[in-house]
């Protein structure tokens, strides 16, 4: 587990350096499978075209973190400053991009709201609908917030399970 751990870390796993869209913005690239609709990105934003993940969205939710550096995150029109430890949440749809100039690691998970509870039963009804529906388009966790190292560790093991599992 430490060497899916430290490969994780090292951005070995999932790097990707473009964003593709359709017309509306929407992100082509599948997150996940059918069966497992959950990916894992290390994305080291510099390594983007002009250093910036560029305006997309997608229907999956989205936990990043800025692990090392300054990320400005755009989220329709707010502008959130991630610093070294601060993360946030993007809702289903919501249309958002990410810049950086420095060095700026950034560990993020995309799931499906399918990966928490199959859509049409009680707990999609009463935990998840609500947050698609809740008109939040994201959640800043900044890293004073006593959630946050939570969140954090919650990324690295999610991957690492994923990558155990996928392996």
């Amino acid at each position: 587990m430490i060497q899916y751990l430290q490969k994780l870390r090292e951005g070995i796993y999932m790097q990707i350096t473009e964003i593709i869209t359709d017309e509306s913005m929407r992100e082509l690239r599948q997150h996940g499978t059918a069966g497992f609709p959950f990916e894992y990105y290390y994305d080291d934003i510099r390594k983007f075209s002009k250093q910036l993940v560029d305006w997309h969205w997608h229907r999956e939710f989205e936990f990043c973190y800025a692990e090392s550096g300054t990320v400005l995150c755009s989220v329709n029109s707010a502008k959130i400053y991630l610093e070294e430890g601060d993360g946030i949440f993007i809702n289903s749809r919501a249309i958002h991009r990410f810049e950086t100039e420095n060095d700026t690691k950034m560990p993020n998970i995309l799931f499906s709201p399918e990966f928490i509870a199959p859509e049409g039963t009680d707990n999609y009804e009463e935990y998840v609908r609500p947050v698609i529906t809740s008109g939040c388009e994201y959640i800043a966790v900044r890293k004073t917030d006593p959630l946050m190292p939570l969140l954090s560790d919650s990324v690295y093991t999610a991957a690492a399970d994923f990558v155990v599992n996928q392996g």
